[in-house]
Order: C-alpha cells, then sequence, then structure tokens
C-alpha cells in the first residue's frame, strides 16, 4: 500500500511541475515492461499492430535521444528482447539459425563500428543503416 501511495504522490508531482515529467515516462516505462513481462504474446501482437496495420511505423510518435528517433514498436521488440533474454521459456536460442543470426548481427555491429572509427560514416547513420536489422532479433 505504501509503495502504490508513493508512485500516486509521485506521478501527482510529475503532473504538477514540469521539472519532474520525466518520472511520467519512467513510469509508462516500468509498466509497460511489466506488462511485456506478463504477457509477452499481447506484446508481440502489438508490435504487428504498430508495424504492420493500417498506419505506417512512424505514425505513432516514439522517444527522441538526441539525433536518434527510437519508435514506439522498436521500444516493445527491446522489451521483448529483454524478456527472452531474461526469463526465457524454453532453453533455446533458436539452433544453427538462431546462432547464424547472432553471428549476423555481430557481424552488422562490428562493420559500423569499424565505419565509424575509421571515419567513413557517423554514429548515427551507422544506427540507421542497422536498425531495420533489429526486427530479426
Amino acid at each position: 500500500m505504501g509503495a502504490g501511495l508513493t508512485a500516486e504522490v509521485l506521478l501527482a508531482a510529475a503532473l504538477v511541475d514540469a521539472r519532474l515529467a520525466g518520472l511520467l515516462f519512467l513510469f509508462a516505462g516500468v509498466v509497460g515492461l511489466a506488462v511485456v513481462f506478463r504477457l509477452p504474446a499481447v506484446a508481440a501482437f502489438g508490435v504487428l499492430v504498430l508495424t504492420d496495420f493500417l498506419f505506417h511505423p512512424t505514425f505513432f510518435a516514439g522517444l527522441a535521444f538526441g539525433p536518434v528517433d527510437l519508435r514506439l514498436h522498436e521500444l516493445v521488440l527491446a522489451a521483448l528482447l529483454l524478456v527472452a533474454v531474461v526469463r526465457p521459456r524454453r532453453r533455446s536460442w533458436g539452433g544453427p539459425a538462431g546462432a547464424a543470426l547472432g553471428a549476423f548481427l555481430l557481424i552488422v555491429a562490428v562493420s559500423a563500428l569499424v565505419a565509424v572509427s575509421e571515419g567513413r560514416t557517423t554514429l548515427t547513420e551507422a544506427m540507421a543503416w542497422g536498425r531495420p536489422f533489429a526486427m530479426l532479433a
């Protein structure tokens, strides 16, 4: 009861004071992560709705971190990946196909780091080109 009352007081303070608005995002993130941990199939369906439904994936607002804009479906996918790593339903990484995918994503990450360190591209460009491959995870 004390934790619920504390959360309500913090949310009320965040609604009143603009300096504490980050608490609203933190609260929404914690609640969203709890829903993904409890109902991963619903979250996976949510990703399908956010990406392959009537709207374009950029229709739903995301969060901006400097020059990088995280879309809502990418946040849900990251939460699903966290659930799969922290609490897997089965002790499997997908066999040879999962190992090949992991090796491919490692090659993409290493090649992006090499390109950035050599000055051939910027970190923002490398992340933009690697973003479509995150859906494979």
